[in-house]
């Protein structure tokens, strides 16, 4: 070889190697840039997950405090107090992971003023809530204020959000920038040293050309020039200028499947079939180009030859033309060798150098990985090299910790594994021997561990050994957990593991596990199904959708929470309906859903059934509408007393004042008007009967005296009573008793009490000269008395209320037909008691109405002590009786009563002139006031009591006291009887006439 070529070749070597230098280096800056690029990434990854976790323990807050407030749940304050208490923390990671941009930090500083607003207004409720101001509390909520600072919030949380994306997108871009720069500088590494193999193989060809030319000037070597084609290594194929075939050497024969006797003559195509590796179409005629160019030519590049007999070989090399000596084109020869190894060598090359380069990565993020473990595990953690000392080449933060910086120091040299009892174990029973030499790998060991200057340290050892390529062991992993540590993180497992069972499992809230943006349920908790009274075999079949679920009228919120989940990854709780499983019913519920980071199309939620709260809010508004009612009806009886009250005291004050100017001058009108006095007397008499009715009634006191009584006799009493009404008004009144007597186990007075209201309401309802029926028959075990009238009727609209308290049905102005509302919602609570029932008809006004009022029977007995009326005692003496009352008026009427009658009255004013009068006076009878000025009745009694010589002397209670425990505390006191003002004067006197003198 020439010097020139000498030099040509090592030219080539130098360039090769310098390409190959050269793109080696610049492989290993992209893999740096790389690798910087995927380091800021991660940084804007955790900066969106630390941005996520404070608005989680905003909301979790918020949801807490709303949850407390609706409740009063003392659950619901523990995610609320965790909020309060992590937020701080979760603001300091936030400003650490943002601590190299500016912008971002200035965007944190102004959203911190609106967390600090928020878990103020969610403290001032809570505060406000457990002070008692429960209603200050909704109203603060109520004022939005807590929704719009939650706007402010989310809307500075998104503005964060969206500038780390778009610096995170910038990242990504960047590093795909720097990767596609790597893979050009690769193909561009690959042509450059494909360029300079095809310099080397050009400069081969010449040497071959130069050789060519040589034998054809030496027509006598044309034998030899045959002979070195058929022993030499690469196929060989002479064609003539034609591009026929005149020569093949035993390479190509073999390659081609042809043999030279069958090749020779033949046009090159047919015996050397190419085509083109990738597309399989066939490949350009090197031959036929080499002769109409006159140079040489090569074939392209991933060129295949396939055999006659279907074999294919990847083929490299060139065609050239053959000139004479005249320089006349004579030919062509086409040199070509397999390279199919060569390929499959360039393939593995490539795909090794790929591996490589991943391989680096990944060992420069396994780098990283570990020094991460190591600095962060909670476990003590090392690496130790191949022995004998087995030196320590890598250590955990928390093994440095326990045994001290111990990198290089041999493993026996930085500490020494002792039994539980003191004792030194042999070499071949250690973990790490037991790893290095015998290829074991120790799990969970129990042992106590020896540390130069400390004290012993109980842990669970596990050792792996570390091979290398070959199999060959070179080193050991130590992983030491402290026995201690370890039982606190079991015990911390379990207690996080069981709050996650209680919060899926617990029915206090459905959680919605996985859904898809289609709506289809696949995990859900218990709470959740029977919420919707769903199963575990529906959820596993799909039948769960949430937007199926959905009536059509919440379609809408549901299109806002999505798009927010599309946009923000979460959407803020709301409210709506779902379906139950056959559609039957519906479930109010509070929902919110947020996107599972990572995952496509994944999203979890939560819903919160607040049926209860939308019942309670239902009741309540219920309860205010029937408030509001009452309170006018308050109006309208407080109007009505007054009105009421005014109609007799307008003619009690006219006869008044008619008896003071006339009583003297005309007898005959002091004659007519005692009647209407009277009347009007009875009449306010009656109104505070039935005021005191109705506060009974209120407060649930009536009681009743029962004994079997016999109810025509009752009815009877009745219609007299009412009786004066009914002939004022001239009615027609018609009885239809049941001839055989009817018995019940009944209070008579309140029995009388009930027919006497039936009928006052009747006459009262009824105008002039109507009629009134009334019948009494025996229905099965029930006696049913029937009122009928012919008066105004009822509205339907009154027509269910017709029995409660303080109802009319006149409500003008006029009220001509008086009364307080008071009787008919007696006489229903009287027939409770006495295991009855009343009920009202009417076709409507002016069409009269019936009252039916059904009473169960009994058996009759012995009555006629109850049924017939006591005679009259006969007269007794004229009595010497003491009056006591601080109301002038009423002890001056009383005293011309009793001197009317024939008794001998004196009167005092309070109680210390009582006990005085006591003793000069000496009364047989004490009509004793109970409300007195300084001393009060039941104290005057007890003391002329305390007296033997007032013994025998007659108590009698005249008082406005009038309930049970006023009159038991009277008989306690000392009294004789006990009546309630006003007094009727002939039971007065009946009382008085009864008295032995």
């Amino acid at each position: 070889m020439s010097v020139v070529k000498r030099a040509l070749w090592a030219i080539a070597l130098v360039l090769i190697a310098a390409a190959l230098i050269g793109n080696a280096m610049l492989s290993y800056r992209n893999t740096e840039t790389l690798a910087a690029g995927n380091a800021a990434s991660l940084r804007s990854r955790e900066v969106l997950n630390a941005i996520d976790d404070l608005m989680s323990t905003v909301t979790e807050a918020e949801t807490g405090q709303r949850g407390y407030l609706l409740t009063q749940s003392a659950a619901y304050l523990d995610p609320y107090r965790s909020a309060s208490h992590s937020v701080s923390a979760n603001l300091a990671n936030l400003k650490a992971l943002l601590a190299e941009n500016s912008a971002q930090l200035n965007r944190l500083a102004q959203l911190e003023p609106l967390l600090t607003a928020k878990f103020d207004e969610l403290r001032r409720t809570l505060d406000l809530l457990e002070s008692g101001h429960r209603d200050a509390a909704l109203a603060l909520v109520t004022t939005d204020q807590g929704m719009r600072d939650m706007h402010a919030i989310r809307e500075q949380v998104g503005a964060l959000r969206a500038a780390e994306l778009s610096l995170q997108a910038e990242r990504d871009a960047h590093a795909a920038d720097v990767y596609r720069f790597s893979q050009y500088s690769r193909i561009l590494g690959m042509c450059v040293g494909l360029a300079l193999v095809l310099l080397a193989a050009v400069l081969r060809r010449r040497d071959r050309q130069a050789r060519a030319r040589a034998a054809n000037e030496i027509f006598l070597q044309r034998e030899w020039f045959s002979t070195t084609l058929r022993s030499i290594g690469d196929a060989v194929i002479v064609t003539d200028p034609r591009g026929h075939i005149v020569l093949v050497n035993p390479v190509a024969e073999a390659m081609t499947g042809w043999s030279a006797q069958d090749a020779v003559g033949k046009p090159l195509l047919e015996v050397f079939d190419i085509i083109n590796e990738t597309t399989r179409q066939r490949a350009d005629n090197p031959v036929a180009r080499a002769l109409a160019e006159g140079k040489i030519v090569g074939l392209a590049n991933h060129t295949v030859l396939r055999s006659r007999y279907g074999r294919e070989y990847v083929i490299e090399d060139s065609a050239a033309p053959t000139y004479d000596a005249n320089g006349v084109i004579q030919g062509a020869v086409m040199v070509f060798h397999d390279s199919t190894q060569r390929r499959e060598a360039e393939i593995a090359l490539s795909t090794a150098s790929t591996e490589v380069a991943r391989r680096a990565s990944a060992a420069m993020a396994s780098e990283r990985t570990l020094k991460t473990i190591l600095e962060n595990a909670p476990i003590g953690i090392s690496m130790t090299g191949p022995g004998p000392d087995f030196p320590i080449i890598a250590i955990s933060h928390q093994m440095r910790a326990w045994i001290g910086a111990a990198e290089n120091t041999p493993a026996h040299a930085a500490y020494r594994k002792i039994m539980p009892d003191g004792s030194t174990p042999p070499a071949a029973m250690l973990p790490l021997n037991r790893a290095m030499h015998e290829g074991l790998t120790v799990r969970d060991e129990q042992w106590i561990i020896e540390r130069p200057g400390k004290a012993p340290l109980t842990v669970i050892v596990n050792v792996a050994p570390v091979r290398d390529t070959d199999g060959t062991i070179v080193g050991a992993v130590h992983s030491w957990v402290d026995l201690t540590e370890r039982q606190q993180l079991d015990r911390a497992l379990r207690v996080t593991e069981s709050r996650l069972r209680v919060l899926v499992e617990a029915n206090v809230i459905g959680l919605i596990l996985s859904f898809a943006h289609n709506g289809r349920v696949t995990q859900a908790n218990g709470a959740f199904l029977e919420m919707l009274g769903f199963s575990v075999e529906d959820l596993a079949a799909g039948e769960i959708n949430l937007i199926t679920q959905t009536p059509a009228a919440y379609r809408t919120a549901d299109d806002v929470a999505f798009k927010e989940l599309a946009e923000l990854g979460y959407c803020a709780p709301y409210e709506k309906e779902l379906f139950s499983r056959n559609s039957d019913r519906r479930v109010s519920v509070v929902v919110g859903y947020a996107r599972v980071s990572g995952v496509e199309d994944e999203y979890v939620g939560f819903a919160l059934d607040v049926s209860a709260r939308k019942k309670l809010e239902s009741q309540l508004r219920e309860q205010a509408e029937e408030l509001l009612l009452a309170d006018r009806r308050k109006d309208e009886f407080l109007a009505m007393l007054a009105h009421e009250l005014r109609n007799p005291l307008a003619p009690l004050r006219n006869a008044v004042h008619l008896l003071d100017t006339r009583k003297e001058t005309d007898a005959a009108l002091v004659a007519s008007l005692v009647p209407a006095m009277r009347r009007q007397i009875e009449h306010l008499v009656r109104l505070v009967d039935d005021l005191l009715d109705a506060a009974r009634i209120s407060q649930g006191k009536i009681t009743l005296e029962r004994s079997v009584v016999e109810l025509q006799s009752i009815l009877y009493a009745a219609v007299e009573t009412i009786q004066p009404l009914i002939n004022v008004r001239r009615h027609r009144l018609d009885l239809d008793l049941n001839p055989q007597l009817l018995y019940v186990h009944g209070d008579s007075t309140r029995l009388t009490q009930m027919f006497a209201n039936i009928l006052h309401n009747a006459a009262k309802y009824t105008n002039d000269c109507g009629s009134i029926r009334v019948s009494l028959v025996q229905e099965a075990n029930e006696a049913v008395v029937r009122v009928r009238d012919s008066g105004q009727g009822i509205a339907a609209d009154l027509l269910p209320r017709i029995f409660e308290t303080f109802t009319q049905a006149d409500q003008s102005l006029a009220r001509s037909a008086g009364g307080l509302g008071i009787g008919l919602a007696l006489v229903h609570r009287l027939s409770d008691l006495h295991g009855g029932s009343v009920i009202a008809r009417s076709d409507g006004p002016g069409t009269g109405s019936e009252f039916e009022l059904r009473l169960p029977l009994t058996q009759a007995r012995d009555t006629t002590a109850a049924t017939v009326r006591t005679a009259a005692p006969a007269t007794g003496g004229r009595h010497r009786i003491l009056i006591v009352d601080d109301n002038i008026d009423l002890a001056a009427s009383t005293a011309a009563l009793l001197e009317l009658w024939g008794h001998a009255a004196h009167v005092v004013y309070n109680g210390k002139d009582a006990l005085d009068a006591a003793h000069s006076f000496r009364p047989e009878v004490i009509l004793l006031d109970i409300g007195l000025p300084e001393m009060d009745g039941f104290q005057v009694a007890q003391q002329i009591r305390g007296e033997p010589e007032m013994q025998a002397v007659h108590l009698i209670a005249m008082t406005g006291y009038g309930q049970d425990r006023d009159r038991l505390r009277a008989q306690q006191a000392g009294f004789n009887a006990h009546l309630v003002k006003p007094v009727q004067p002939d039971a007065l006197k009946l009382l008085l006439e009864s008295l032995q003198s």
